[in-house]
């Protein structure tokens, strides 16, 4: 189950935020696909029933999938369909409309790890480790924030 599903506000593309504004301080993991196919099913699987591990991290999760864009793991994050901010977080990725794309991005939106496949979770948290990712004890009063990745929502 989705933990929040809010929509973005309207205005110009380039007023849109991007992953880094729409994350805070966070680091994100972003996956882009052309809709909900058995590459994004697969990396979902990859990630589900890791929510301890992705809470720790206070990673920030984002479905770009067809022209919508999810948050999947925080409530405090908008979320929903706006055709062209899709379009823009591919533009500003170079991410093909077509192509299946999972990237990790650091807390200013910077591309840490980029992979054409599903990547298993275990590589993503040995790169946010590696890095100087890891959350600070600030975000301890986080920990018991509610994350879902095990569904998927239908992108239109």
């Amino acid at each position: 189950m989705l933990t929040a599903l809010l929509t973005i506000g309207v205005g110009r593309a380039a007023d849109r935020p991007g992953f880094a504004d729409l994350a805070g301080d966070r680091p994100v993991l972003a996956i882009f696909a052309p809709g909900d196919g058995p590459d994004v099913h697969l990396q979902m699987a990859k990630l589900c029933h890791r929510e301890e591990a992705l809470a720790e991290r206070d990673l920030a999760l984002f479905l770009v999938a067809g022209k919508s864009v999810w948050a999947l793991a925080h409530q405090d994050l908008a979320a929903t369909a706006v055709p062209a901010g899709a379009d823009r977080l591919r533009g500003d990725y170079g991410v093909e409309a077509e192509a299946f794309e999972v990237l990790l991005l650091d807390r200013y939106g910077t591309v840490m790890m980029r992979a054409d496949r599903p990547v298993e979770a275990e590589a993503v948290f040995r790169r946010l480790d590696r890095g100087d990712q890891r959350p600070a004890l600030a975000y301890a009063g986080d920990a018991g924030r509610s994350i879902s990745t095990c569904a998927i929502p239908s992108s239109s």
